[in-house]
């Protein structure tokens, strides 16, 4: 007997594809509207600051604001008590040889920006981040600094305050994924 085969699932080829090609963009799903955000990246070979709404039954997207500066490589998560989208760090060139410390508050659904005060202990592109609701507490995991690996912070919207997590990861990375 053969091994098991996998099921293969025909996915729709047209449904939410975008207008335009981008890459490196952070994005976010919003469970309570069933729509998503996608944040800065690369637009035809160009870093963006360009926040999108992409509606997740019907597909379509839709601008809904701009970031205060070009950022691509950048992560965020969503604080559903707060309404709000958080965006770490990331770059502005298209090669990621420079990296920000700063952390943006998106507000949904306005698309208001601000600046955080609080900014990252060592700027750095490709983090993951995920938004712990018992702890209130959005994790950042790996990333990258130019001379090695982000440590692991955790940032606390309610008050502002980045510190490290407890436990950490054994070994650092970037561009990676979190859940």
């Amino acid at each position: 007997p053969s091994p098991a085969q996998p099921v293969y699932v025909t996915i729709d080829k047209d449904f939410n594809t975008l207008p335009y090609g981008r890459y490196g963009a952070a994005t976010v799903y919003l469970p309570n509207t069933n729509q998503a955000l996608m944040i800065g990246g690369i637009l035809n070979g160009a870093i963006a600051n360009r926040i999108d709404v992409v509606d997740a039954s019907a597909g379509g997207a839709k601008a809904l604001g701009t970031l205060p500066s070009n950022r691509a490589f950048e992560t965020a998560a969503y604080d559903p008590n707060k309404n709000t989208v958080y965006v770490f760090g990331g770059s502005d060139t298209t090669n990621a040889s420079t990296y920000a410390n700063t952390i943006y508050a998106i507000d949904f659904p306005t698309g208001t920006v601000r600046t955080l005060a609080a900014t990252l202990p060592t700027p750095a592109y490709g983090l993951g981040a995920v938004y712990d609701s018992k702890q209130d507490r959005i994790y950042l995991i790996g990333g990258f600094n130019g001379s090695g690996f982000f440590p692991h912070n955790g940032f606390h919207p309610g008050t502002g305050k980045i510190g490290a997590n407890k436990p950490s990861l054994p070994h650092g990375g970037y561009q990676m994924g979190a859940t």
